[in-house]
């Protein structure tokens, strides 16, 4: 880790991975195990694409393994992708 930053103070930080669906409750269990050592609060967001039948990967994963979760709802409509005329890429 670089040096000129080991004693900054951060206020927030948003920590984002990607990870494998067979690999999700592998990575919550190395979350929960880890959480006590963490000197700080910290919440964890778990998103995924819907499927083309709407239905959602990781919830039936949550389900199946007994997990705990707050069904709350992001729809990205793309909008930051608009190609328009005269705008720069």
């Amino acid at each position: 880790m670089n040096p000129e930053v080991l004693d900054e103070k951060v206020l927030s930080c948003i920590v984002e991975t990607t990870v494998p669906l067979d690999r999700v409750i592998e990575v919550l269990d190395t979350m929960e195990s880890v959480a006590g050592d963490v000197d700080s609060v910290y919440s964890l967001d778990l998103v995924c694409r819907t499927l083309e039948d709407q239905s959602i990967p990781t919830l039936k994963i949550l389900e199946e393994n007994g997990r705990w979760y707050s069904f709350n709802g992001k729809i990205n409509i793309g909008l930051g992708k608009m190609k328009v005329k005269g705008a720069d890429n």
